[in-house]
């Protein structure tokens, strides 16, 4: 349920700038890997989990947003966590 909710902000986001060139299932994994992490957590704390899971993924050449930006993400999450 997690996953299905915060798939569109994550696909939306495209932190890699890859969905005009790759299918639809591209963040799949990476968003997996974030919704089974961010209950109970704040936004700092999903903020992190965003930016690590990335980082980890993807070298700093290709994933260049910051944690301010994967903030604004986390907040997105929650948001979307509070209507469900």
């Amino acid at each position: 349920m997690i996953f299905k909710n915060i798939k569109p902000i994550i696909d939306n986001w495209d932190p890699i700038d890859l969905l005009p060139y790759s299918p639809n299932d591209e963040y799949d994994d990476e968003t997996s890997w974030i919704a089974n992490q961010v209950e109970g957590k704040n936004a700092d704390e999903i903020a992190q989990i965003i930016f690590d899971v990335f980082s980890s993924l993807f070298n700093h050449g290709v994933f260049q947003k910051s944690l301010d930006e994967c903030r604004t993400i986390a907040l997105k999450i929650l948001s979307t966590l509070s209507m469900i």
